[in-house]
C-alpha cells in the first residue's frame, strides 16, 4: 500500500500550470519539521490536480499550514546534460488547510478539509 501522510507548512505559494490537455496542476513544496534535538526540516514536493489545484492556487501561500494524504510517485527524466534523473513526488489525495480562513468563509474552527 502506498500511503503517505504529511503535516507542515508551505515553503512558498502554489506553482500552478495548465497541461497541454487543459488540466490544471499545482506544485507545493512542503516543509516538515524533523524529529529529534538536532533534526532539520525536510522538504517534500506535493502535486495537486484539478480541484485541489484550484484550492492550492486560492489558499496556499508561504507559511500556510496544511496536512495531506498522498501517494508517492517516482519518475525519471533526461537532464540537459543527457544524464538520467529521478524525482519522487507526492500526489495529493486529500488536503486539509489549517489556520485562519478569509473572513467571509470562517467556520469549522479555522480548519477546512477539502476531500476529493
Amino acid at each position: 500500500m502506498n500511503i503517505c501522510i504529511f503535516s507542515g507548512r508551505a515553503s512558498a505559494g502554489a506553482e500552478v500550470k495548465v497541461t497541454q490537455s487543459g488540466k490544471k496542476v499545482a506544485r507545493v513544496r512542503l516543509a516538515v519539521d524533523g524529529i529529534g534535538k538536532d533534526a532539520k526540516a525536510q522538504f517534500f514536493d506535493l502535486i495537486m490536480w484539478e480541484g485541489r489545484a484550484d484550492v492550492a492556487e486560492r489558499f496556499i501561500q508561504k507559511g500556510k499550514e496544511i496536512s495531506v494524504r498522498a501517494h508517492a510517485n517516482t519518475r525519471s527524466y533526461e537532464a540537459q546534460d543527457g544524464s538520467k534523473r529521478y524525482v519522487t513526488e507526492y500526489i495529493v489525495d486529500e488536503l486539509k488547510l489549517h489556520g485562519a480562513k478569509p473572513a467571509e468563509k470562517q467556520s469549522n474552527g479555522g480548519n477546512e478539509e477539502i476531500p476529493f
